[in-house]
């Protein structure tokens, strides 16, 4: 009796073993599988479709939110008066003004940015690098916990007329950014640069940051329009 017990126990034991090994086949099988499909992808020299490297979903979104920050920036500045566009609370502080020069800057930048990507190359290394998630970028950007100075060529020097002169230019800029997200068959998610705040990121990300960019300087806006007991009229 107890041989027998024995002798099942030990069936049992081999059919358990036959199990696991088969799953562990198969999981072998398909993880060969999954291997040769991911090289095929990274290193194949086929040509890419460019055209659909961005969905239709994901152009209608960038536009909606490029729209939505200009539409609120003109919002935050609606009736007011010169002088207050030009007040400030310190001489290293930032005017209205100032805010509008500086955002203005920034867009004009990204023709200089996307020729920059253009020359790069997209290795297969690059587009294995972990990078932010286009859902985290707009939180970040309007996080007031990161703080980082202006780079030298966006400050806020007075390059325009005034700020309707800046504001035009600004609207000219997301006219054009509009089209080109509308019409481009740029490879924008295989374009990469790095910025400071994000590390690399795809010029379609780029672009979800120069409108969060906007926001946050919107915010900037508003607080200084608290801070002046500014009444717009």
């Amino acid at each position: 009796m107890v041989v027998g017990n024995k002798v099942e126990k030990q069936g049992k034991n081999f059919s358990h073993f036959l199990m696991q090994y088969s799953v562990y086949r198969m999981c072998r099988c398909y993880i060969g599988k999954f291997a040769m499909f991911l090289r095929k992808r990274l290193f194949s020299n086929e040509t890419v479709d460019y055209s659909r490297t961005i969905t239709a979903h994901e152009r209608l979104e960038l536009v909606v939110q490029l729209d939505n920050s200009l539409t609120e920036l003109i919002r935050s500045i609606d009736g007011l008066e010169t002088q207050q566009l030009y007040l400030k609370r310190k001489s290293n502080h930032w005017s209205i003004a100032d805010c509008i020069e500086h955002v203005t800057l920034a867009e004009l930048y990204f023709d200089v940015i996307r020729n920059t990507a253009l020359e790069g190359t997209s290795s297969a290394e690059q587009q294995t690098i972990r990078r932010i998630k286009d859902s985290t970028i707009r939180t970040k950007m309007l996080s007031r916990i990161w703080r980082a100075k202006s780079p030298e060529v966006f400050q806020p020097t007075c390059r325009f007329k005034d700020v309707d002169e800046a504001l035009e230019i600004l609207k000219q800029e997301r006219t054009k950014l509009r089209a080109y997200v509308e019409t481009t068959q740029d490879d924008m998610r295989h374009l990469y640069w790095y910025h400071p705040l994000t590390g690399q990121i795809d010029l379609y990300q780029t672009l979800l940051l120069l409108s969060a960019h906007l926001e946050r300087h919107v915010y900037q806006i508003k607080k200084i329009k608290r801070l002046h007991s500014i009444q717009a009229n």
